[in-house]
């Protein structure tokens, strides 16, 4: 970054490891190359090695050359210190944007303002996904030969080892792609059946044949609409317009909200392309605003993290059905004022994707009691969807891609 705050060029900034590798070597080459050979071998060798730790972090379907990979610079904090404290609940929810701490997958991250030009990188652009991406197809002829061998030659390690490949196969492959219907019943005073969905994150680890796939089992439903609670996509790797084609074959009304990897926290910035895509398929977003479904007033609200989720709107607007409001993260409960509604649904926790007990509560990024189905807050019943994908790494344990099926009544 330069001293006056402006933008950070696409070789890196502050942290960025192969940014200053680069930037040393082309410094001391335009010095000093002329005099003596021993640099010019330098900056040559300071060049393959900023490309290959670009190839090394990059994303597992990122293509192209790894020299106009573009990465953003190192997180800066407004006092030049460490990372604020998290603080209290509603603490966290009222500080400005530089200081929100939001714990994201097991890690806290910044959501900060970042300077123009620049990209904050989020895990799944980092090594260790990718790594597991494609290392998790060795386990493959791994399993086959440990199965031979207990065929073989039966024992106890043997069978431990093939256990735990099976495992590895189970919550890589199959969990990931098994999608599962959900049914609820909640009573808010009006009739309504709706299909709820979120966290599809299209374009990480899954693509458009995994869309064909939901649309295929909403469309054999009977419901009044179909609901996405926002993080449709994150880091696509393809263009929007093709990902999400399939959502055209909707035979619902369709209603969706914006989650956090829309809007950009983490992630580029999707948001305006998003809504242009969605709007083109027949898929209506409505934050900020009231529809009717069936017996209820559908309300959409904005992001958390991007500060558009105010349900200060809401107490304006008719009260003659059951209020129910669609978002993505369910801490915006706690700023919904009580008997402003009957219902909040919700996304964004993944329902901690890979829910090993005792230890799957430090992977959902929102405060307790939010987890997965049906919680009460203060009186303020909220259904959380533990959504269709994955960030992070490509695994689910014990929590399958769900499609929550809500009878209100």
């Amino acid at each position: 970054m330069n001293g006056d705050g402006g933008d950070v060029e696409p070789g890196g900034g502050p942290g960025d490891a192969d940014g200053d590798l680069a930037a040393i070597g082309d410094q001391q080459a335009g010095k000093q190359q002329a005099s003596s050979p021993y640099w010019a071998r330098t900056h040559h060798i300071l060049k393959d090695l900023s490309c290959l730790c670009r190839l090394l972090t990059r994303h597992p379907r990122e293509g192209g050359d790894p020299r106009q990979w573009r990465y953003g610079s190192a997180p800066v904090f407004p006092d030049g210190g460490s990372p604020p404290s998290r603080g209290s609940r509603r603490g966290v929810r009222d500080a400005p944007a530089p200081n929100l701490q939001h714990k994201t997958m097991g890690r806290t991250r910044a959501a900060m303002q970042k300077p123009r030009g620049t990209v904050i990188p989020s895990a799944s652009r980092r090594g260790y996904p990718m790594i597991v991406y494609w290392g998790s197809f060795a386990l493959i002829p791994f399993s086959l030969l440990a199965l031979a061998g207990v065929i073989r030659r039966p024992g106890l390690w043997t069978g431990l080892v093939l256990a735990v490949l099976l495992l590895g196969l189970w919550t890589r492959f199959i969990e990931p792609n098994w999608i599962i219907t959900r049914e609820a019943t909640i009573a808010v005073g009006g009739k309504a059946r709706l299909a709820l969905i979120s966290d599809i994150h299209l374009g990480v680890f899954k693509g458009r044949v995994f869309l064909d796939r939901v649309v295929d089992r909403l469309n054999a439903l009977d419901v009044d609409a179909v609901l996405i609670a926002g993080d449709l996509t994150g880091e696509p790797a393809e263009p929007l317009d093709y990902l999400f084609a399939p959502l055209a074959r909707l035979r619902h009304p369709t209603y969706a909200v914006l989650g956090n990897h829309d809007e950009q926290r983490p992630g580029p910035p999707l948001g305006e392309e998003l809504r242009r895509v969605l709007a083109r398929y027949g898929v209506t977003v409505i934050e900020g605003k009231a529809v009717p479904v069936g017996g209820i007033t559908l309300v959409g609200l904005g992001d958390r993290w991007a500060g558009k989720d105010s349900p200060s709107f809401v107490a304006t607007l008719p009260h003659d059905r059951p209020i129910v409001l669609l978002t993505h993260n369910p801490d915006t409960a706690m700023d919904v004022p009580a008997g402003t509604a009957a219902l909040l649904l919700a996304g964004h926790t993944h329902g901690g994707q890979v829910r090993l007990p005792f230890l799957y509560r430090r992977m959902i990024p929102a405060h307790p009691p939010f987890d997965r189905g049906l919680v009460d807050w203060q009186g303020l019943p909220v259904y959380v969807t533990s959504g269709l994908g994955e960030t992070g790494l490509p695994l689910r344990f014990l929590n399958p891609p769900v499609i929550d099926v809500l009878t209100l009544e």
